[in-house]
């Protein structure tokens, strides 16, 4: 009745990956065998000391339902010979059972997003932009906000510019110039703004 070890596989290791409903809505889950084609892959990454190793996984399927304490589904992602050398990353570490890694999950591709920086963002979906000369508030449909960016699938016009420079006031219609980024950062305005060109 005494536990005298734990077995662990040396071919294969899975790894549970925690994704929230918006994380969700941005890659392709495996809902059959049949979608195992089309899974998405992932790219683990540890950092060991100062170094930073890698392992490529591919996801293979998810639990059965959402976790009721974090409202969280859990997709099972494996990687082939996770003690195995990697010649390209010499001293690479044999990857242990427990060991918490960074995971890139493979998402699905999108067309003409406009990625911004996060503090673009007012009141949670507006950003605002310069038409003539002048500041004007512009509604935007999101696809995904991360810590640092957000990406913006509606709202904004091929080569409108947008206005990065944090304002304690802004009034729409307020006259603005423009400073582009290859001028003297020294010059300054009543009311200079950075701004970004959508491509």
């Amino acid at each position: 009745g005494v536990q005298l070890a734990q077995v662990y596989a040396v071919d294969l290791a899975e790894v549970r990956l925690p994704l929230s409903d918006r994380q969700l809505a941005l890659v392709d889950m495996p809902n059959s065998p049949a979608g195992l084609v089309t899974a998405p892959f992932v790219t683990f990454k540890l950092t060991y000391g100062e170094q930073h190793y890698y392992w490529q996984g591919k996801v293979v399927r998810t639990e059965g339902g959402l976790d009721v304490r974090n409202r969280l589904l859990y997709a099972i992602a494996e990687i082939e010979t996770p003690y195995a050398s990697d010649p390209m990353q010499p001293g690479r570490p044999p990857l242990p059972a427990g060991q918490f890694l960074e995971a890139e999950v493979q998402g699905r591709s999108h067309r003409n997003i406009v990625v911004l920086p996060r503090k673009t963002l007012r009141n949670g979906r507006e950003v605002w932009v310069v038409e003539n000369g002048r500041l004007a508030r512009r509604e935007v449909e999101l696809l995904y906000k991360s810590r640092d960016q957000v990406f913006i699938k509606e709202g904004l016009k091929v080569g409108e510019f947008v206005v990065m420079t944090p304002m304690d006031v802004a009034i729409e219609g307020m006259r603005v110039h423009v400073r582009h980024f290859d001028e003297d950062v020294a010059q300054s305005a009543s009311h200079v703004t950075n701004v970004a060109r959508t491509n």
